[in-house]
């Protein structure tokens, strides 16, 4: 009932004397669960799975935009913090036109690994020619300084 009207049933209370005697019982909820598992859907909420089989909604990720994403700072690898050019952050929610997410999605890597291995040993061989270079210069060096004599 809607207004904070309520049905009381005592026609199962007996009372005898002094004590108060409840003739039976009807469960109408589950019981205490622990948690066993969480899951993430594709609007961002996590939800708690528990031991008794009820579900639970714990969290809802949000995602945090910039006007300027190019003038925040970087503090280090991969993190960052809002600067005065960046402005400050705009919190979205998985779903909307700009935020979206695939749970339970491995994410691939971008890296074409031939590419790589052929641009280290490119590199490699560069590094070896130059350190060549280096020591023959040494070496004519080291005549010229001997014809000197």
């Amino acid at each position: 009932d809607i207004g904070g009207r309520f049905n009381l049933d005592v026609s199962d209370v007996a009372q005898r004397g002094t004590l108060f005697i409840r003739t039976s019982y009807h469960q109408d909820g589950l019981e205490n669960g622990q948690f066993v598992r969480h899951e993430i859907t594709q609007d961002g909420t996590i939800l708690g799975h528990f031991s008794s089989g009820a579900i639970r909604s714990l969290y809802r990720i949000p995602v945090a935009t910039f006007i300027n994403p190019n003038a925040l700072t970087a503090v280090s690898n991969t993190m960052f913090q809002q600067s005065a050019e960046s402005g400050g952050p705009q919190l979205r929610g998985p779903g909307d036109d700009l935020v979206h997410l695939i749970p339970n999605a491995v994410e691939q890597s971008n890296v074409d690994i031939s590419d790589g291995f052929t641009q280290m040993i490119i590199t490699q061989r560069a590094y070896s020619s130059s350190a060549q270079v280096v020591r023959t210069i040494d070496e004519m060096t080291m005549v010229v300084r001997d014809l000197k004599r």
